[in-house]
């Protein structure tokens, strides 16, 4: 199977930003987990229930996502438990992560499109002007 990298690191953005919505969504109603706090040991529990939340937002996101997903990259993240724990875990990267390796991964592209016209023949059907 062929899979365009850009494609799916772009639709692994787009589950991220979803993920970060249902998580800031569920988050509301606990006043606890919206506002940090300044003792170490409650932020440090916080922050847990946080990062374990968004483990378990994301992996709603990708399984209410398999039907775009397995049009877009096939078996790679099917129905089993590994393919939910692999999306999840990506998804949960959020788009702070995922953003600048999209980045990396255009930047990369267009060095290799700007070698490869730097490397074509020059045109030899252009006339020649004897003039």
């Amino acid at each position: 199977m062929n899979i365009d990298i850009s494609q799916t690191v772009s639709i692994i953005i787009a589950l991220s930003i979803a993920n970060e919505r249902l998580v800031e969504i569920v988050k509301k109603p606990f006043g606890f987990l919206e506002n940090k706090n300044d003792n170490p040991e409650k932020e440090r529990i916080r922050l847990f229930f946080v990062y374990f939340l968004t483990l378990v937002c994301s992996l709603v996101t990708i399984i209410l996502a398999q039907d775009p997903l397995q049009n877009a990259w096939g078996t790679l993240f099917d129905n089993t438990w590994k393919g939910y724990a692999i999306g999840a875990l990506l998804v949960s990267g959020g788009s702070k992560l995922w953003n600048p390796i999209l980045e990396y991964i255009k930047a990369a592209k267009d060095t290799q499109v700007n070698a490869s016209v730097a490397n074509q023949p020059a045109n030899v059907n252009q006339p020649v002007n004897n003039g």
